[in-house]
């Protein structure tokens, strides 16, 4: 990340305002914590898994029966039960070493640790003061200040990548607009989505998004325009949101438009604008309907909707679901059809519900899955 020195209004002795107060958003659960493990809780801990694992093999011996629940998913439903007998054996083996006089395993090692939580990294490995390529002409003549993000892509092609990173600034320019632009060849610029988000504590995050593909090992400039005036006029990928009846959002960018409802935190509508505004959830506003479904007590619980990035080039939004204080964060980029959902804790199910008209292999609508693995094939066989 390297300022640029040759901007006319650089303060030369910029000074840094305190951080904004925190919003009041309910924190996500946390266990505080590890629990307290001995001999006796192992040893119940093996019997429930063991108990999990008869219960497993049970419905797997059904599905075997049934001609309907064939192929992968009795080999699902068999993997899960080894599974469960593996844990068992691994928890009563440690139950025996602790009575033993032995130490207590980690819970990593017992399979008892919660996952890391995943996060996009926002911390620039690097900073340079002197100015990045400063004969480059300016893209925008309004701007006080720019600087250039060096996006190192790293052994893999990289596709519509989302970029989000701290910015350091002067406190003036935290709350002003902000332009971005990517260089593709010498003398080529193209503008990119972008937006300064304010942080109750901590410095702002700039976010943007780099459309189209970027090879590996390769290097991208970025060049940010800050202190502008006023807000640029949206490009036509930008994402943005509205509100809707019952504390729901519509958010909307030239690929998809979604309903994001509090209850449950469902998705209740996707349409995709290429294929004529078509919806392909299964059709209804209550339920189980939609995507982002997670069953139980969280399927008609009310979530509080608390948006945290509004776009151009992001909509972000934490569905916290009061009781377990569980946050299911929902984020749309501009240009993009795919939607970012990431959980603070684990759950035991988490559905998508689609229209089978939108794809059965009988319907008005033939579709086609494709798996990682190259498998390919009609949906329904």
């Amino acid at each position: 990340m390297n300022t640029d020195a040759t901007t006319p209004s650089t303060p030369t002795n910029p000074t840094f305002a305190p951080p904004a107060p925190a919003t009041a958003v309910r924190p996500p659960f946390q266990r505080t914590g590890a629990p307290d493990i001995n001999a006796e809780t192992i040893r119940s801990l093996a019997m429930i898994d063991q108990h999990g694992g008869r219960k497993i093999a049970a419905h797997e011996s059904r599905g075997r029966r049934s001609q309907a629940r064939k192929g992968a998913y009795e080999e699902a439903l068999y993997n899960r039960s080894e599974d469960a007998r593996q844990s068992a054996a691994k928890l009563e083996a440690a139950a025996a070493a602790v009575a033993a006089g032995k130490p207590v395993p980690a819970p990593a090692k017992l399979g008892l640790a919660l996952p890391e939580p995943l996060s996009r990294r926002t911390q620039p490995t690097g900073s340079e003061p002197a100015p990045f390529a400063p004969e480059t002409p300016w893209a925008d003549g309004a701007a006080t200040h720019r600087l250039a993000l060096e996006v190192k892509t790293g052994g893999v092609e990289r596709r519509d990548l989302p970029i989000e990173t701290a910015l350091a600034l002067p406190a003036p320019l935290e709350g002003q607009p902000v332009r971005a632009f990517l260089a593709e060849s010498p003398g080529r610029l193209r503008e990119v989505p972008a937006q300064l988000e304010p942080r109750g504590q901590g410095a702002p995050i700039l976010t943007c998004i780099l459309r189209g593909t970027l090879p590996k090992n390769a290097t991208a400039v970025v060049w940010v325009y800050l202190g502008l005036p006023a807000a640029p006029a949206p490009l036509p990928e930008s994402v943005a949101a509205t509100p809707a009846p019952g504390g729901a959002f519509w958010i909307e960018n030239d690929k998809v438009k979604l309903l994001l409802a509090p209850e449950g935190g469902h998705i209740y509508v996707w349409e995709v604008k290429a294929a004529s505004n078509r919806d392909i959830t299964m059709p209804g506003v209550t339920g189980w309907a939609g995507f982002a479904d997670m069953a139980f007590n969280y399927r008609a619980a009310r979530h509080e909707l608390a948006p945290r990035a509004r776009g151009p080039a992001l909509f972000r939004c934490d569905c916290v679901e009061p009781q377990s204080g569980l946050v299911k964060t929902v984020s749309l980029f501009a240009g993009v059809a795919w939607v970012e959902v990431v959980l603070s804790e684990p759950v035991g199910h988490y559905w998508d519900f689609d229209d089978p008209a939108n794809f059965a292999a009988d319907g008005p609508a033939p579709g086609r899955y494709l798996f990682s693995t190259g498998a390919a094939g009609p949906v329904g066989t």
